[in-house]
């Protein structure tokens, strides 16, 4: 047997005996609902293509079985393994829709009220702690149209998306989902395939008790939220027949057509849309409730419980404390691979860590021209090189983040063709 295609037939396992599959040099099992890989699919010397795209894998994670049976063999060449609970969640928006004030409040439990002088620019990290050792990396995005297309830096696979739209902002006028929603989905959609979204109104207020309203105001509230659900799902769901439609209008090549048969259905978006408000503490704890039971189900978000290698989570872990003894958020990538040796990691391997940790918003490592002999150990060099770059302030720009700012100028970061 040379060749064996076993994709959308519901496989959920392979056994230790597909190891004995010595002549094996094709193997796909796209669209199925695998876990985990046996440590004999090692064994398969002869095995060359390996498609395994569109599963659940956290052993080996699914974002190295995607990269290939290379990345696979190295994943098993390590022995002592541990689980690994975290994911990432992008907040999109329109300026002062209430992002930060969201992510804020549901941190720290507390109203928070972000101040008009406080808007973010580019895009801020927050860290959040949930149940059961669970841990979220928030990147608050800037609304500013300027920022949108930077903004694509920081996007990727398997990443929870929450749309933040300020209720007194969306009415029934013709371009108020394309201007709140579409155009964040597009941005978003054009750079990954898997994401889970949810909907999230803000500035719901509750009614004052410090003073009276007029009769009928919550009842006003309360339809004004009705309507917004409605039309919020009715045009998602367009959306998404949109982009459906879309992909059989696409040639691809037969490497890429093996993976985006069902890119739709990767596209998950929650059947409900949540309604908060930072002085309303219990709606945005409603919120974080739902986020954490969500980090728990592996169809949705499977980055979460992956296993790792000890030795790469030390390497990752290390590298972050090199990173902050030298002052440094950026090291070249020779280095990195250098320090790789260290943990018994090959510079191929270095590089499967560095996409994986990328993907996880553990830091930053871009495959392009001009960026890609450089690890960000930490976002926030990138970060503060970009708010610099948007403010004109050239002057306050220190020696590293004159190199960022140079290299995302020479990578043409904001071309939409990269």
């Amino acid at each position: 047997l040379e060749e064996l295609d076993l994709s959308q037939c519901g496989l959920t396992r392979l056994p230790a005996s597909f190891g004995h599959l010595g002549n094996l040099r094709s193997f796909k099992a796209s669209h199925c609902q695998l876990i985990s890989l046996p440590s004999s699919i090692v064994d398969v010397k002869s095995l060359l293509r390996l498609l395994l795209h569109n599963n659940v894998l956290n052993n080996p994670p699914q974002a190295i079985c995607d990269q290939g049976i290379d990345e696979i063999r190295a994943f098993f060449s390590f022995e002592r393994t541990k689980a690994l609970k975290r994911f990432k969640i992008l907040v999109l928006g329109e300026a002062f829709s209430g992002k930060t004030s969201l992510i804020k409040t549901m941190i720290g439990n507390l109203p928070f009220l972000t101040g008009m002088d406080d808007r973010t620019v580019g895009v801020e990290e927050h860290d959040l702690q949930l149940s059961n050792s669970k841990h979220a990396r928030i990147l608050d995005f800037g609304g500013q149209k300027t920022y949108l297309l930077s903004n694509q830096l920081f996007v990727s696979e398997s990443a929870l998306i929450i749309l933040v739209i300020d209720i007194n902002n969306y009415g029934d006028y013709s371009d108020s989902f394309d201007q709140n929603i579409k155009k964040y989905l597009e941005i978003v959609f054009d750079r990954i395939r898997k994401s889970y979204i949810l909907c999230v109104f803000t500035k719901v207020d509750p009614p004052s008790r410090k003073r009276t309203r007029p009769s009928g105001i919550s009842i006003n509230l309360l339809e004004r939220a009705q309507f917004c659900e409605q039309d919020v799902l009715c045009k998602l769901k367009e959306f998404q027949a949109f982009r459906a439609e879309k992909l059989k209008l696409i040639s691809l090549p037969p490497k890429q057509s093996d993976f985006v048969l069902d890119q739709n259905k990767n596209m998950r978006i929650h059947p409900e849309v949540f309604f908060t408000s930072a002085r309303d503490v219990q709606s945005v704890s409603n919120l974080k409730s739902f986020i954490d039971k969500l980090a728990d189900d592996v169809q949705l978000l499977p980055s979460v419980g992956d296993v790792m290698p000890t030795a790469w989570l030390d390497f990752e872990r290390d590298l972050a404390v090199k990173c902050r003894k030298k002052e440094l958020s950026a090291i070249d990538l020779k280095e990195v691979k250098n320090f790789g040796a260290d943990y018994s990691l090959s510079e191929q391997q270095v590089l499967i860590v560095l996409r994986y940790f990328h993907r996880v918003g553990s830091l930053l490592y871009f495959e392009r021209p001009g960026l890609d002999e450089v690890v960000f150990g930490s976002s926030q060099l990138v970060v503060e090189a970009i708010k610099q770059i948007f403010r004109h302030d050239y002057e306050s720009l220190d020696c590293q983040s004159c190199k960022v700012a140079g290299m995302l100028s020479s990578s043409r970061f904001c071309d939409d063709k990269k």
